[in-house]
């Protein structure tokens, strides 16, 4: 569990810019580039039940109509997070 929080911690809940997940987007890779630096991103947490919690974090480019979603559930009782890139 303290392995799963801390997991959470660094790449959900502590705001960052940089998500655990990569894509290529007009030629330039996601991942160890700036692109995500200009976008802005929007964060919200909704309590599911008593033992999940549904983190959404939102990016949007605000040059290009283009907006990435990754929602995530992190579980309470389990060392188990899930998510999925819209």
């Amino acid at each position: 569990m303290v392995l799963k929080n801390q997991w959470m911690q660094l790449n959900f809940l502590e705001g960052t810019n940089t998500p655990p997940f990569s894509f290529n987007y007009h030629g330039v890779a996601s991942s160890g580039s700036n692109l995500f630096s200009s976008w802005s991103v929007v964060r919200s947490d909704t309590v599911l039940d008593k033992n999940r919690v549904q983190h959404t974090l939102t990016w949007t480019n605000a040059n290009d109509p283009l907006q990435v979603k990754c929602v995530t559930v992190e579980y309470g009782d389990y060392p188990v997070v899930e998510w999925t890139v819209y």
